[in-house]
């Protein structure tokens, strides 16, 4: 992979059953996801920001909602984010993910630079902050190289783990 990048991939949809089209809400003057990728453009330590949808009719708005705000795109596999997670980071030329979910619309720059400096200086192959629990839900952030992901994706054969991406890792 030449031109590696740091980058946040964001797992997004609308077909949550908990609270359907979250992410294209509105939130005070803009939706739940603009709010996150606002506060996104703040990370200093990043040279891009990714988000993975599913490919299908039910993601269409959002599609839709996305191009229109020029932001960079992956369509995958609906059941299988682990595989999205892969191909959208060997797409953007991504070695080092950092994996966010866009129904958390407050995630803190200055943390996500801070677990990037650490993965760094450290020279992890993976990092999260929420096991064991150390930040209040809706900061849960992990990262890895893309070797990591890339060993995930190969190995992984459970469907909770293909779905959740991170229990494989940790």
């Amino acid at each position: 992979m030449e031109n590696l990048k740091t980058g946040i991939i964001i797992q997004a949809r609308l077909g949550s059953l908990r609270l359907p089209n979250k992410p294209l809400l509105k939130l005070y003057n803009g939706t739940v996801l603009s709010h996150l990728l606002d506060r996104l453009k703040k990370c200093k330590k990043i040279d891009l920001v990714v988000v993975a949808i599913p490919k299908n009719s039910a993601n269409h708005l959002l599609k839709v909602y996305l191009e229109k705000n020029n932001y960079n795109i992956f369509e995958g596999d609906e059941n299988n984010v682990l595989s999205r997670y892969y191909h959208a980071a060997k797409k953007y030329n991504i070695n080092k993910i950092i994996r966010l979910t866009a129904d958390c619309p407050f995630h803190d720059p200055a943390l996500i630079d801070n677990a990037i400096d650490l993965f760094n200086k450290k020279n992890l192959d993976f990092l999260c902050n929420y096991d064991p629990p150390t930040f209040p839900d809706g900061y849960d952030l992990s990262i890895s190289t893309f070797e990591q992901l890339k060993d995930a994706f190969k190995s992984a054969k459970s469907p909770y783990d293909r779905e959740h991406v991170v229990p494989y890792l940790i």
